[in-house]
């Protein structure tokens, strides 16, 4: 069995209507958690929790979504995405206040990807 995608996030310029829009449009519960980012619970048994967040001009974007893949080696898996032509973007990390750490790489066609490890 493949490794699922267990998180996401959708960022852009105006946090506000992001909140607005996917709050009537799928009916999610959204949590704010600071002026940025937000807590996005699709309120159901299915699906998973994602965050909405604010970006802003310094970044080298505006509008974006990731999604966030959980592997057990967090390590392994960077390595074989940047073999097939992945750029590696955030080494490994751990999350703070949390047992889990993270990564992201750009795919060859530029989308960034989160890996999850739940724990080393």
């Amino acid at each position: 069995m493949g490794n699922p995608v267990v998180h996401f996030e959708i960022g852009g310029e105006d946090v506000e209507r992001l909140i607005d829009f996917y709050g009537t449009v799928f009916e999610w519960n959204i949590i704010p958690l600071n002026d940025q980012l937000h807590i996005a619970d699709p309120a159901s048994d299915k699906g998973i929790e994602g965050h909405l967040f604010q970006t802003t001009k310094e970044t080298d974007y505006t509008n974006l979504v990731i999604i966030y893949v959980e592997v057990d080696d967090i390590q392994a898996s960077l390595e074989k995405a940047e073999s097939l032509g992945g750029e590696i973007l955030i080494q490994l990390q751990a999350i703070p206040g949390n047992a889990s750490h993270f990564a992201m790489f750009r795919d060859p066609s530029g989308n960034r990807i989160g890996l999850l490890q739940p724990r080393l």
